[in-house]
């Protein structure tokens, strides 16, 4: 079944099954679900502890968009809240409305417009954080990995992002791109090798994860002016 408009259901209690897009989904109370118009879905209580929720819905020029920009998408259309959301009473207040007092469609849209800011919080707080885990995740990658000839296509597939959104998230919160940093990183710990060891410059070099000892040496002076030899001598001498 299909809709020409957006339909959530703020779930008190219990649990249900949610199934859209292919993928069917547990909700429990705590949990809203978005359908999006013109989009298939399907939604039934758990036979043992049957749900129960609040629903509303609400169409409006560019709204897919506007959700898109907080995380809400066909693809996560579930979002958790919790004991302050103030969607319920919202709701409560639209049901009770009387449409024969004037001035209740504005009173119902201000309530409409209170829901979605509901929405908007929970969506992007969860989302700060979500975003925060996926880059310290990338970052404890390339901590416990720098040593292998690992690229940026390795640590994108680590944290089963799409590349595009992830050099722009990784970039916003560290302020380097994700290439950038590895290879700043790399040569960091390179630096710390060369003067708390006397390694040879091929094994400095596969021990930061370069296979080729010349790829690793122009690399290296082109990062810190010196080649890796001199930087030694620099810094022992």
């Amino acid at each position: 079944m299909t809709r020409d408009h957006f339909l959530i259901h703020f779930v008190r209690r219990g649990r249900g099954t949610f199934r859209t897009g292919g993928r069917t989904r547990q909700v429990a109370g705590g949990q809203c679900f978005l359908i999006f118009p013109d989009t298939p879905a399907q939604y039934r209580a758990d036979d043992e502890f049957p749900w129960s929720y609040s629903w509303i819905g609400f169409t409006g020029p560019a709204l897919a968009e506007t959700l898109k920009g907080w995380g809400l998408t066909p693809d996560a259309p579930v979002l958790s809240f919790d004991d302050t959301c103030r969607a319920f009473y919202y709701m409560e207040e639209i049901m009770e409305s009387r449409w024969d007092i004037p001035g209740t469609e504005w009173r119902v849209i201000g309530n409409l417009l209170k829901i979605l800011g509901e929405l908007e919080r929970f969506a992007c707080s969860g989302r700060q954080a979500d975003q925060d885990s996926h880059v310290q995740k990338a970052l404890k990658y390339m901590d416990r990995n720098y040593t292998r000839p690992i690229g940026f296509a390795d640590i994108v597939d680590h944290v089963c992002l799409e590349r595009s959104y992830f050099s722009r998230l990784f970039r916003e919160k560290t302020g380097e791109t994700l290439r950038d940093y590895l290879h700043r990183y790399r040569m960091d710990k390179a630096m710390e090798l060369l003067l708390a060891t006397s390694y040879s410059i091929e094994i400095v070099a596969r021990s930061v994860g370069f296979r080729d000892p010349l790829h690793f040496s122009r690399n290296f002076k082109k990062q810190t002016g010196y080649s890796p030899s001199e930087y030694r001598k620099k810094g022992t001498g």
